[in-house]
């Protein structure tokens, strides 16, 4: 047998989770065509328990091609274990399975196949786990597409004429930032005769200096345009507002998680290069502050839930790039721990969104006037999410904000002055999102509601979902060795 294919049999497990993820969206295709009853029960089912097995997969798979401090490659240099790379997965994965276990609490738009709407996530999660493995930007380019091209599809699944404005916004954005990359991507071909990762460090060292700016900077666009940051950050309260919201909890934390990788594996690189390091810091300072800025002012008037928490994104993507700025061997850590509390407190925000548009078929903060009289239990553990949100004790997001701003702080008192001033606009930007997220639970606990209308309130179900996602919240404020414990064995 040619020694090219046994290589590529050899290495092959190290993409069985990715296989398993192309089999379980097929299969939930089938299933949702050829069965009669019960379509959209059986089809969640089976989505759920599929990522649940891809755990294993991807516990497996680390045991079969375990990590080291420096990327091993496989399938001929483009793929790439990083030292981070399961964790990441493990991230995705724990992320698309609360967006498929919220969507169960609601009641299904009649006009949509359930098989193709949870087809469209696993793919969307199949991007996702490539993202986490490239050694190469033609596999980078690939994942991103990949994501991209689901989520186009997923924001229209609502099937009106807001889903379709919100979805070709969406779409053209994209399409710009994936024309800028290419764009980048091939220059560095023509500079260098090479499409890895590594050539960055080549492209700086040998070219000069508006050249290799240049090209990085296009490179850059499209990773900004999935952080949904400053300046490329224009398409996301429009397709949040307009896209399922079960999706939206997905589609505001994953592919976030994945670009803020990405963006960290070129900053590792190119940080080293003396004579890039200045335009570095200057970039991601300009990145950083717009995004927490905008989105933190953007989210101080807005009057629905859903584009609040859009904005509220935009600011918490300049504060998952915090850490990047002390860019030191344990710097991954606190951005691990942040990306972790963000996914849970942004699922549990989503969450009470959703709810409220299966009730009353609207979004408006107003609509939650009077429920924290009727259920006050329930609507203290919203207070507990906007807390955590906003950063404050006794919740794990003051927690996680801590960790990033202990991070920032390091850098000050070493080598980069510009951090002070981030670290001064972050402060100060925490106590503006405090007014916005104390919307939630002062309009449910002060507020009453018009004389004709009920306060709006949870069932069962729905308030124990959101008491099991608020739970972590308290825990790991005060035990937050427990989550880090996790993260140091899974990477």
């Amino acid at each position: 047998m040619d020694k090219t294919i046994v290589d590529i049999l050899q290495q092959a497990g190290l993409l069985i989770a990715e296989l398993w993820l192309l089999i379980l969206a097929v299969a939930v295709l089938l299933l949702d065509v050829f069965s009669k009853r019960k379509r959209g029960y059986l089809t969640n089912a089976l989505a759920i328990a599929g990522i649940i097995i891809n755990f294993y997969f991807i516990y497996t798979t680390s045991q079969k091609y375990p990590i080291a401090d420096q990327a091993t490659f496989y399938f001929f240099d483009s793929l790439a274990v990083y030292r981070y790379t399961y964790l990441f997965q493990f991230l995705f994965n724990t992320s698309a399975l609360l967006c498929l276990c919220l969507g169960m609490f609601g009641r299904d738009n009649k006009n949509v196949r359930r098989g193709e709407y949870l087809a469209l996530i696993i793919f969307m999660l199949l991007g996702l786990h490539l993202l986490a493995k490239p050694a190469n930007f033609l596999i980078l380019y690939l994942a991103i597409e990949l994501i991209s091209f689901s989520a186009y599809m997923l924001t229209y699944f609502n099937l009106n004429k807001w889903g379709t404005e919100g979805s070709l916004k969406y779409l053209l954005f994209g399409a710009f930032s994936t024309a800028c990359m290419l764009y980048g991507i091939s220059l560095l071909y023509a500079f260098t005769g090479s499409i890895d990762l590594e050539a960055l460090q080549q492209i700086v060292m040998q070219t000069d200096q508006v050249a290799s700016l240049l090209i990085v900077g296009l490179i850059l666009v499209g990773l900004v345009f999935k952080l949904a940051a400053f300046p490329f950050q224009g398409w996301a309260p429009d397709t949040y507002e307009v896209a399922p919201t079960p999706f939206v909890a997905f589609l505001s934390v994953a592919p976030k998680i994945g670009a803020v990788f990405i963006i960290t594996l070129i900053w590792q690189q190119l940080d080293a290069i003396n004579t890039s390091s200045q335009f570095l810091y200057y970039l991601l300072s300009f990145i950083t502050l717009g995004s927490i800025l905008f989105g933190n002012l953007g989210a101080l008037w807005q009057k629905k839930a859903k584009r609040l928490l859009a904005y509220s994104s935009i600011a918490h993507t300049g504060f998952l790039l915090l850490p990047l700025f002390n860019n030191s061997t344990n710097s991954m850590e606190p951005l691990l721990f942040y990306a972790f509390i963000f996914m849970i407190m942004n699922t549990a925000a989503f969450a009470w969104v959703y709810f409220m548009e299966v009730r009353l078929k609207s979004d408006k903060i107003d609509a939650l006037s009077g429920c924290g009289k009727v259920q006050p239990f329930v609507s203290v553990l919203l207070l507990v999410i906007m807390i955590s949100l906003t950063g404050l004790p006794i919740t794990a997001g003051f927690t996680a904000k801590l960790f990033v701003f202990s991070e920032l702080w390091q850098s000050i008192s070493t080598t980069n002055t510009l951090a002070s001033i981030v670290f001064i606009a972050g402060l100060i930007n925490v106590l503006i999102a405090l007014y916005y997220y104390l919307k939630f639970p002062y309009t449910a606990f002060f507020k009453n509601p018009p004389v004709t209308t009920l306060p709006f309130v949870l069932n069962v179900r729905q308030a124990s979902f959101i008491l099991v996602m608020t739970i972590p919240l308290i825990v790991f404020f005060f035990k937050p060795d427990w989550l880090l414990v996790l993260i140091e064995s899974l990477s």
